[in-house]
């Protein structure tokens, strides 16, 4: 409800801008023919005194134009704003999710661990115990990186992985704490390459599916690694794919992902390159600079 209040606001205040800018040249037209003595019986004005008038109203027009533009950016901005807060907040309630899911996953992991014990089988019970330890540690580092939300999509995308049966590699050396990137457009950029990443997963022919992501830094840039076995782009593709448009997907809103990193990283003067093999699969390469979020 509250969506189509702020879309029936905007269409108005559209209307009003159109209509308010036709009133003023047609303001302009009119008073130019009047005082011009364009009518017989009206008064011809001194030409100063019309050029007056002409150039009041004119910069009357250049004022009221000013207002509404000043206006209209302030509902994109406000429009914008309320985009990311809602992305935000989903990203929270995916995080809120798949802890949900981590804990019921301890309370198993307990009751098997329980049961081993019971059995006396403790060679089972060590091996079983290490598995779930480095699960725990790979969660861990992945939710003290500086940027929750870039944690909360990490944490989703983990369980989708796990659901098609995917490995998953997990290697993050750094804690993003001087990203010059706002939490948004990191999320678009890595969101976008894991989305690829998966899909291509999902739709791969071959029984081995794993999926590597890592980060790591070096003195100015942060460097974002994805790759995956289920794809192989080719060499005179690597530029296309990032094209607007350019998708080997089905589906009328495909081909956009990759164009949204490309531009981005631009935005923020980082890199992007591609690697593919028949034999290694995929790897995207991302590097951000350090420093202030502009």
């Amino acid at each position: 409800m509250l969506g189509k209040l702020n879309l029936n606001k905007k269409a108005f205040f559209l209307i009003f801008i159109i209509l308010t800018q036709i009133i003023l040249v047609l303001s302009l037209g009119v008073c130019s023919y009047l005082f011009s003595g364009g009518v017989s019986g009206f008064p011809k004005l001194p030409d100063e005194v019309h050029l007056f008038i002409f150039v009041f109203i004119g910069l009357a027009f250049v004022a009221i134009s000013l207002i509404l533009v000043k206006e209209v950016g302030r509902l994109v901005e406000g429009d914008i704003l309320a985009r990311d807060q809602m992305i935000q907040l989903q990203k929270a309630e995916e995080m809120i999710r798949v802890l949900r899911i981590h804990r019921h996953d301890f309370i198993n992991h307990l009751q098997v661990i329980a049961g081993l014990v019971q059995l006396k089988r403790h060679d089972e019970v060590l091996n079983y115990v290490s598995e779930v330890t480095s699960n725990l540690l790979l969660a861990g580092r992945i939710i003290n990186v500086a940027k929750p939300e870039l944690a909360a999509l990490f944490l989703t995308k983990l369980s989708e992985l796990e659901e098609i049966g995917a490995e998953t590699k997990v290697d993050v050396r750094s804690s993003l704490a001087e990203l010059a990137v706002n939490s948004s457009e990191l999320v678009q950029i890595i969101g976008n390459l894991l989305d690829n990443a998966i899909f291509a997963l999902k739709e791969a022919d071959n029984y081995e599916r794993w999926l590597r992501l890592e980060i790591c830094e070096n003195d100015t840039y942060y460097r974002f690694v994805i790759a995956n076995s289920g794809s192989f782009i080719p060499t005179e593709l690597h530029e296309k794919i990032f094209m607007p448009g350019y998708t080997t997907k089905d589906g009328k809103d495909s081909g956009f992902g990759l164009y949204i990193v490309s531009s981005l990283v631009k935005k923020y003067k980082g890199g992007v390159k591609v690697l593919s093999t028949l034999e290694e699969g995929t790897t995207f390469e991302v590097w951000l600079p350090k420093g202030k979020v502009h």
